[in-house]
């Protein structure tokens, strides 16, 4: 890929920081859903 790969990778780095976010809330809300 001649183009630059950090938005990309930006990109997938929120997207992972939201998916995590999005997993602590809902632990932290059913403790039993795990």
């Amino acid at each position: 890929m001649a183009t630059k790969p950090t938005r990309a990778s930006k990109e997938r780095r929120l997207a992972g920081k939201q998916q995590r976010g999005k997993i602590k809330q809902t632990r932290s809300r059913k403790p039993d859903f795990e």
